[in-house]
């Protein structure tokens, strides 16, 4: 089958676009800006500090290495891949007090309420407006949805409604998440809001320690997802 001209040209610049990206791209390990594989420390500041300085120098990469390191909302930034390596988790505190509410700028039946005051915003990793990021690696992102303070039964009521959303990814374009295992989250697994041009290939998913934990959801355009393991109690992939 012919590619169209239009379609022609669009995949050459993603090409290039890659290219340059992969050319010029850097390796940040969140160890080198004090993140402790303790199994207690919140390392929500490191982590942080790593995609900060990798969105500054231009993009490329920030990598969890093996181990188990513990963190609060972490928030993505254009340009930047977090890679989880083999062997590698990263855990999601247990405490609601490390996921602050956001201020979501794009309105939707989600984070918004009828009368458009913003509601359900928490997440583990939080992005907004952001271009080029990504979720890969053959390593473990872990929700902590069993902890203590997310049991909170089923999402009809405004407590329960405010757990937070591992992937909670609004208006962004070019969004790529790949071959993980992603468990245990304390609400939706992946919230995919308001994107264009999201890839998801080869994840493995599995969700069985809470209520409401959908394998993703999503409420976006130019979606391909392929190649993947849902096993979740509640939707596996729900189209928004």
């Amino acid at each position: 089958m012919k590619m169209d001209t239009k379609y022609k040209i669009l995949f050459t610049l993603y090409c290039l676009l890659s290219l340059h990206f992969v050319a010029n791209a850097q390796s940040y390990n969140i160890q080198d800006f004090g993140a402790v594989n303790d199994w207690k420390t919140i390392n929500t500041k490191a982590i942080q500090a790593a995609i900060d300085k990798c969105n500054q120098t231009g993009g490329g990469k920030v990598i969890i290495p093996k181990g188990l390191f513990i963190s609060g909302t972490i928030y993505m930034k254009s340009n930047v891949e977090l890679y989880v390596e083999d062997g590698g988790t990263l855990k999601g505190s247990p405490f609601f007090k490390d996921y602050p509410d956001n201020n979501v700028q794009y309105e939707n039946i989600f984070t918004h309420d009828s009368k458009g005051q913003v509601q359900m915003s928490k997440a583990f990793i939080y992005a907004e407006a952001a271009s080029n990021i990504s979720f890969s690696g053959k390593g473990t992102i872990n929700g902590n949805g069993d902890a203590v303070e997310f049991n909170l039964g089923n999402d009809d009521t405004k407590e329960s409604r405010s757990r937070p959303c591992m992937l909670l990814i609004i208006n962004c374009k070019n969004v790529k998440t790949q071959d993980l295992f992603l468990t245990n989250s304390a609400y939706w697994m992946q919230n995919y809001i308001g994107c264009d041009g999201l890839h998801i290939q080869g994840i493995k998913v599995y969700n069985h320690t809470n209520y409401n934990q959908d394998g993703i959801d999503i409420d976006s355009r130019n979606v391909l997802i392929e190649n993947c393991q849902i096993d979740v109690d509640d939707d596996g992939i729900c189209f928004k």
